[in-house]
């Protein structure tokens, strides 16, 4: 899977109260990484692409611009 061994999620862990970086991760587990399985799977490349790969890489630099936020902040505050 895709979590670490002894790791739970609760029912509405997924949907309240998450930070933008496990929102975002959730929706690359859940649609653009299965887009893009299915798009390699089915020989269609430009399905895998631009409904998963491309996809995936934007979220991939959400997910890198918001740590590098939340780094800045955790700076400010000491």
């Amino acid at each position: 899977g895709l979590l670490p061994k002894g790791v739970t999620l609760g029912r509405n862990q997924l949907y309240q109260g998450t930070s933008r970086i496990e929102a975002i991760y959730y929706r690359m587990s859940q649609f653009q990484n299965v887009y893009t399985w299915k798009g390699a799977y089915h020989f269609s490349a430009d399905f895998a692409h631009w409904y998963g790969w491309a996809h995936l890489q934007m979220s991939l630099i959400e997910i890198k611009e918001e740590a590098r936020k939340l780094r800045e902040l955790s700076k400010l505050k000491k």
